[in-house]
């Protein structure tokens, strides 16, 4: 399918959308136009992906990972410490690729994890966490919304 109408989508839930997406700055995260990671509130509207009582994530919920708090070695992902100072529970982050926006396939299987958030980045884009089996990490990231990429809900 390739349509920006997201009317298109509620109602064709079984086909992947390959267009470049919507261009609403606000699609996951209700009244935030804002374009960097930030640790605002996100309040969930009717296009979120999360479950009842789940929100995507906010934008800067991954910058505290980075490489120095990884806490083994690469076994399909990555766990990291769930505490900067490398103590603590850990969070397990796999790599199991992302369907391609431009035509759907699988890509990058068991070597890059793509996560997304709530935040925009642009018109088309949206802020995205990404990882690869080095431990390599962008907190950051900003990748076209028709993506496939996993989402990390947190409870609202």
């Amino acid at each position: 399918m390739n349509s920006t109408d997201i009317k298109d989508n509620i109602l064709n839930p079984n086909k992947f959308n390959v267009s470049s997406g919507n261009s609403s700055y606000e699609l996951w995260n209700k009244g935030n136009t804002i374009t960097t990671a930030n640790n605002n509130a996100v309040n969930k509207t009717i296009y979120s992906m999360s479950p009842s009582n789940y929100v995507e994530p906010r934008s800067a919920a991954y910058t505290g990972l980075t490489s120095s708090n990884i806490s083994s070695t690469y076994n399909y992902g990555i766990y990291y410490f769930a505490n900067p100072n490398t103590t603590g529970n850990t969070i397990y982050f796999y790599t199991n690729g992302y369907r391609q926006g431009a035509n759907s396939f699988i890509e990058n299987w068991h070597y890059y994890g793509h996560y997304w958030t709530s935040g925009p980045a642009n018109s088309s884009q949206a802020i995205s966490f990404c990882l690869v089996p080095t431990g390599t990490i962008a907190v950051s990231n900003t990748d076209y919304r028709n993506h496939g990429f996993d989402m990390r809900c947190v409870l609202e």
